[in-house]
């Protein structure tokens, strides 16, 4: 998407970096596709879009995104620039979603091999069934 420029503002993007939990560490926001690096970002507490490339099959889980309010749901790749600026100018809203996440994350199982003092980690469970699994 084309994002919207600010004074102050930097947006890199990364395709297959190779620390991602460095990256994740230092960012104010985030944008990424449904899945594993999504519930990183929870875990972390960074106020994030999600969408999916494919969303009518992620479907059921986007709408319990939303329901649960623990990230903003693009409905399209369209809708990211809008929902940014809204997340980025609102900072009630981003420190609701922070902590709303953090909050529903369990803290045991699997961080993605990272295991040292800032992650007790969360993934020990297949893609499909994260939302169920994962948050309480």
């Amino acid at each position: 998407p084309n994002l919207p420029s600010a004074p102050l503002t930097n947006f890199t993007e990364y395709k297959n970096p190779e620390n991602l939990i460095k990256i994740m560490q230092k960012s104010n926001y985030a944008i990424t596709v449904y899945g594993v690096t999504f519930f990183e970002l929870m875990y972390l507490g960074i106020p994030t879009i999600v969408f999916s490339p494919n969303h009518t099959k992620d479907l059921n889980e986007l709408n319990e995104i939303k329901n649960l309010d623990i990230a903003l749901v693009a409905d399209s790749i369209n809708d990211i620039p809008d929902l940014l600026v809204n997340l980025m100018n609102n900072e009630l809203l981003s420190k609701k979603l922070s902590e709303r996440s953090r909050s529903k994350i369990k803290k045991s199982g699997y961080f993605r091999g990272y295991n040292n003092e800032n992650f007790v980690g969360i993934l020990s469970y297949s893609k499909d069934h994260l939302v169920k699994e994962i948050l309480v």
